[in-house]
């Protein structure tokens, strides 16, 4: 064998030791069973459903943190819903936002606002923080905090999962979507005429249509341009800015919370 050939076959082997190195995620089963049966954070019997797109952060979607949080799920008894303290504490990830003082998390302090002003009640810096601290995510709380799709994402723009999996399912964005929207549309909805919560607000008008998979029907202008209305039955349906959308200030969740508790259309 000429030490061409040699350096060659070498090569050839690192790259195959590298390849299978870099696809570390291969329970398939597992990543299917989480895409499908995790929800959030909270309880089924909360009066306020919240729902966005999926859980954003950075680092909260590398092979590492993905690989830690689908053994923590299974290990906790891969339940629907989880304690977002506990959960974020075992993962040693965001443990920022809770505890004694936590840093203010971007996207709920803005829904904890939209949640004070619903009940009449002023929000303040150090109220929003104190909720947080001690209630947000938790199965006491008021608000439930779901998720349209179960993976956590950095951005909308980057799908970094085929780096680490072979998963069919997660080969690209539309391949997720196209796998897990309906069914778990279905189970949201099913979710929603048994337990009857009182509101269910949608964050994210991007995510209009697959909100709209939920309650089988449109949302409907009311008399503020930039809130949007429905019903199913007992419940009554909003559709309204992401939090961490541009240009869009804390008087806007204000009126949002404001407009809920009239019970306006």
């Amino acid at each position: 064998m000429s030490c061409r050939q040699n350096q060659r076959e070498i090569s050839e082997g690192a790259r195959q030791v590298d390849r299978e190195n870099s696809k570390m995620l291969d329970d398939q089963q597992l990543l299917s069973d989480y895409c499908r049966k995790f929800y959030g954070y909270g309880t089924w019997d909360s009066k306020i459903w919240l729902i966005g797109m999926e859980e954003g952060g950075a680092g909260s979607a590398t092979e590492p943190a993905i690989k830690k949080r689908l053994e923590l799920w299974k290990r906790r008894g891969a339940k629907d819903l989880e304690n977002a303290p506990e959960f974020y504490g075992a993962l040693e990830y965001a443990t920022e936002w809770f505890g004694k003082r936590p840093k203010l998390q971007s996207t709920w302090r803005q829904l904890i606002r939209v949640l004070f002003y619903s009940n009449a009640i002023e929000a303040t810096r150090d109220s929003i923080r104190f909720y947080q601290a001690q209630k947000w995510g938790r199965p006491e709380c008021e608000a439930a905090i779901f998720e349209m799709f179960a993976l956590p994402a950095g951005n909308s723009q980057v799908w970094p999962y085929p780096s680490f999996t072979d998963a069919p399912f997660l080969r690209s964005r539309d391949s997720y979507v196209g796998s897990f929207l309906n069914c778990r549309a279905d189970c949201l909805r099913k979710k929603i005429e048994f337990y009857q919560p009182r509101s269910l607000i949608c964050y994210g008008t991007t995510y209009k249509e697959y909100f709209e998979r939920i309650i089988c029907q449109h949302f409907r202008q009311t008399s503020e341009s930039d809130i949007k209305k429905a019903s199913f039955g007992q419940t009554n349906c909003f559709l309204i800015y992401h939090p961490t959308k541009k240009g869009v200030t804390n008087a806007y969740f204000e009126k949002v919370g404001k407009f809920i508790a009239g019970g306006r259309s």
